[in-house]
């Protein structure tokens, strides 16, 4: 997996990957989680910008689940739509669209 390590959020992001099938089958490799929807929001404001955000047109980011969505068994979604407008939200867990993306994350050690 290409990586790349965000220091600002102290974490490392691997690249994004096409994702068709429902965000009940992601799997998740040990050690590592989907990124929170706000850590996408921070590196579209970042330098690290077109490592997750290279790509034209529509993409949807398959995100951790927040509490609601977990109440609701819901998914969370960060979208980026043709207008490059972004925004966050939530859908039945076995749905699935052919813009859809998966990234991974994991929390980097500081080294004194």
């Amino acid at each position: 997996m290409k990586t790349k390590i965000i220091k600002e959020l102290g974490i490392e992001i691997t690249k994004p990957k096409k994702w068709i099938k429902p965000y009940n089958e992601i799997k998740i490799p040990k050690g590592w989680r989907l990124p929170y929807v706000w850590e996408l929001f921070q590196i579209h404001e970042s330098e690290h910008k077109d490592f997750i955000f290279g790509e034209e047109g529509w993409l949807e980011f398959a995100c951790e689940q927040l509490s609601i969505d977990k109440e609701q068994e819901r998914s969370r979604w960060l979208y980026r739509n043709r207008y490059l407008n972004l925004y966050a939200g939530n859908k039945d867990l076995t749905l699935s669209d052919s813009d859809g993306r998966v990234c991974f994350v994991r929390k980097i050690e500081e080294k004194c």
